[in-house]
């Protein structure tokens, strides 16, 4: 953005929203036109999956800077300048925004059809939350079962040591025979162990507090609004998962949860 605001050689850009343009692959895609010559307008227009053009606005280039962009007409600018100067943030009533957990392997953690038939041990099976399953107040009432190898110490969570493992025969063996591609995970240049202690833990998990305190959850790509109350579940992270919300005063949460959903 600071490269193209120094340059000003935007010529055109065509904005597509939150329109899917590639199957059930969910992103935001824009495409942008430059020239090697100073531009001091250019054309925004916002289309449809189908090329239909439903807005076509002249924006001066000052809007181009290195900060977020909004382009708008200047109707609609001055009522968002407005709500800004009238309002808080969000992140102003947040003590923070939890990022739930990613096991760097679903295909091995998730129980899924092939799974489903083995007879795991039930107390390593829990509940976890996607952001499909996030709706408006509510969240799916059948969520995904997740191979969990951890157990709660002083309200936290403490990985299960490879004897502990171990008594649960069905889980521990069907870990092992996916021992190498379990060893083999990395995130931000570890691996699993070096990140939860064993080859068979997580990659990433937030704080048992987070999952615990009350919070609001919403998916972290929605095209609407989709927030819900978390009743504890954990929840995967990322840009298909969830994110939650841990406001710094949580009298206020439901009020919150209203004025998002609103």
């Amino acid at each position: 953005r600071k490269y193209l605001a120094q340059e000003r050689n935007i010529k055109k850009i065509i904005d597509f929203g939150d329109a899917q343009l590639f199957g059930d692959v969910v992103n935001y895609s824009c495409i942008l036109f430059m020239e090697k010559i100073i531009h001091d307008n250019f054309i925004y227009e916002k289309r449809d999956d189908n090329l239909n053009i439903l807005e076509y606005v002249k924006i001066n280039s000052d809007k181009i800077t290195e900060k977020e962009w909004s382009f708008q007409n200047n109707d609609l600018e001055n009522i968002f300048v407005k709500i800004k100067e009238n309002s808080t943030a969000l992140k102003e009533l947040t003590e923070r925004f939890g990022t739930g957990m990613q096991t760097g392997a679903d295909r091995v953690f998730m129980i899924n059809e092939k799974t489903n038939k083995f007879n795991y041990e039930k107390s390593l099976i829990k509940d976890i939350l996607r952001g499909r399953d996030i709706k408006r107040y509510q969240s799916f009432l059948n969520p995904k079962k997740i191979i969990f190898p951890y157990k709660i110490v002083d309200k936290n969570f403490q990985i299960l040591n490879e004897q502990e493992l171990g008594k649960n025969k069905q889980i521990y063996n069907f870990l092992q025979e996916n021992k190498l591609a379990l060893s083999k995970r990395i995130w931000f240049g570890k691996n699993a162990k070096e990140l939860s202690g064993e080859w068979y833990g997580f990659v990433y998990i937030d704080k048992f507090e987070n999952f615990s305190k009350p919070h609001i959850l919403t998916p972290s790509l929605s095209n609407h609004s989709n927030f819900t109350l978390g009743d504890g579940s954990l929840f995967v992270t990322g840009t298909a998962g969830v994110t939650s919300i841990i406001l710094k005063n949580s009298d206020k949460i439901k009020s919150i949860l209203a004025i998002l959903n609103s």
